[in-house]
């Protein structure tokens, strides 16, 4: 399995948030490598995909030609990539930058070829029923979907309506929707290996303990809170001493 992060946010921003200076970026690579190889990831198998210079511990990153204009794509187009060029054959664990390994894993079990958590399991029309697509598993065999998801949102990318409104978990929910012959493939598991500080109550309510990866930005308070000081409504702690150790020692707090 490889531990894949991708951002190429700062390439093509159109969507008004948060504009990431590279020494920011650069302290949260640093952080997610160190906290991978805590956890025994190979340094061969941590694959950082960023159109910057950089190198931490002997891992450089991999340029990747294909860049979305709409900068929450960008992880589905690096699957594309990295799989339809071979530069990676195997399953992979993408995920988005402060997505926070807590616990060793394996690839999870799941039927078809994506395996994604939602933000919730309540039901009806809301929006927690949706596709996480912070934390992703994929097998190679799904590199047809990604293909899919690519000329999708390629297709689409002068609409400014398009890019502007959406995000990569909508066009999944699409594509999840409107083509049966995906849907079959891409499989709920558990939130284990994603909860994040949005919804927190509900995906930390239904997740298998213990909790495999937590998302949040440890540099905003409210996530700090949720997550370190236990500011939640289970009043749980899931940033232990050397986790903070880490943020600290890499400028990130």
């Amino acid at each position: 399995m490889k531990n894949v992060i991708v951002f190429q946010e700062f390439v093509h921003h159109t969507d008004g948030r948060h504009d990431w200076r590279k020494d920011e970026l650069f302290n949260y690579f640093r952080a997610q490598i160190d906290n991978s190889l805590y956890w025994g990831w190979d340094k061969k198998d941590i694959v950082v995909c960023t159109n910057y210079d950089f190198e931490y511990k002997g891992i450089k990153p991999v340029r990747l030609k294909k860049i979305s204009i709409n900068a929450t794509s960008n992880k589905q187009y690096a699957m594309y990539e990295l799989f339809s060029e071979g530069i990676i054959k195997d399953n992979m664990w993408l995920h988005d930058f402060d997505d926070w390994q807590i616990n060793k894993f394996d690839f999870p079990e799941f039927d078809g070829d994506i395996g994604l958590a939602k933000y919730c399991d309540c039901v009806g029309d809301c929006d927690c029923v949706r596709w996480n697509c912070g934390s992703i598993f994929t097998k190679p065999t799904a590199i047809d979907i990604w293909e899919l998801f690519y000329n999708f949102v390629e297709a689409n990318k002068d609409d400014e309506k398009f890019i502007s409104e959406g995000n990569d978990e909508i066009y999944i929910d699409t594509l999840h929707v409107n083509y049966p012959e995906v849907r079959n493939r891409i499989s709920k598991i558990n939130s284990e290996y994603n909860v994040g500080v949005s919804a927190f109550d509900d995906r930390y309510r239904v997740a298998n303990k213990p909790i495999k990866v937590i998302a949040f930005k440890p540099n905003i308070q409210n996530d700090l809170d949720t997550f370190m000081n236990g500011k939640n409504g289970f009043n749980v702690q899931l940033v232990d001493k050397r986790l903070m150790g880490l943020f600290k020692d890499n400028n990130i707090v």
